[in-house]
């Protein structure tokens, strides 16, 4: 069976335009024409025109396609198509937790410093923050904090807003490390820690270290909490004798 380029453009949803320049290139020749000149299409040819089309969708120009379609199978091409959507799956779950990471910035200090939302957009396209937690802590210590670190949607989260926003509050009224409030805040971030690493204070220890860090936090993907915040967090466990 044979189809016109009308037909073919028809049956795939390519213009008649796209596959005739496709024949001017010599990237897909019909196999033969009919006696009035016009140009008849095989069921091999859609074939290779489906396959051409699938290896332009991943962005290939048009000479690297000409070089490999004859040797691109069905099996792979679609092995490389799911492959991409993989990719484009995990792109989306980080743009995901982004979002609702900026979101809750934005509720915790209502209103949105432009430079820090940038800087932690930039973040999450540029780094494997498993990666980072490798290059901060041993290997077992890095794999519990990529996966006990709490993301931003969960409750636990939302309770640690909670505490910086006390803490900017006690700035804001002029209260000191040494008072009770502040107190009362730092006994809460010590049952928080505990939670959050189990108990194990070397390793609670560390991450403390990596949060005093503007430049480690940001590789770490931690949202932005001002140094003003951690000094006065750190001043107030001095005060309690609890560890920082």
């Amino acid at each position: 069976m044979y189809w016109t380029t009308g037909e073919v453009a028809e049956k795939l949803g390519i213009s008649v335009r796209t596959i005739r320049y496709y024949d001017q290139i010599e990237l897909l020749t019909p196999e033969k024409k009919s006696s009035s000149g016009k140009r008849l299409y095989s069921e091999d040819d859609v074939e290779k025109l489906t396959r051409i089309t699938w290896l332009k969708s991943l962005a290939l120009p048009l000479s690297k396609i000409a070089d490999i379609i004859d040797q691109m199978t069905v099996d792979h091409l679609l092995t490389l198509h799911y492959r991409m959507l993989k990719e484009e799956q995990q792109k989306m779950t980080q743009s995901m937790e982004q979002t609702q990471r900026l979101l809750q910035l934005h509720k915790l200090h209502g209103k949105i410093d432009w430079k820090e939302i940038n800087a932690l957009i930039q973040s999450f396209e540029d780094r494997d923050h498993e990666d980072v937690w490798q290059e901060f802590f041993s290997g077992d210590e890095g794999e519990r904090l990529a996966a006990g670190v709490p993301k931003m949607e969960e409750e636990q989260t939302m309770i640690w807003g909670n505490v910086i926003k006390r803490i900017e509050l006690c700035i804001a009224k002029g209260i000191q490390p040494s008072d009770q409030e502040a107190q009362l805040i730092a006994s809460d971030v010590q049952l928080l820690s505990k939670q959050m690493f189990g108990g194990d204070e070397e390793l609670a220890a560390k991450f403390w270290e990596v949060r005093k860090s503007e430049e480690s936090s940001e590789q770490a993907g931690l949202y932005p909490v001002s140094q003003e915040v951690l000094q006065f967090l750190e001043e107030a466990f001095k005060v309690s004798g609890e560890p920082t």
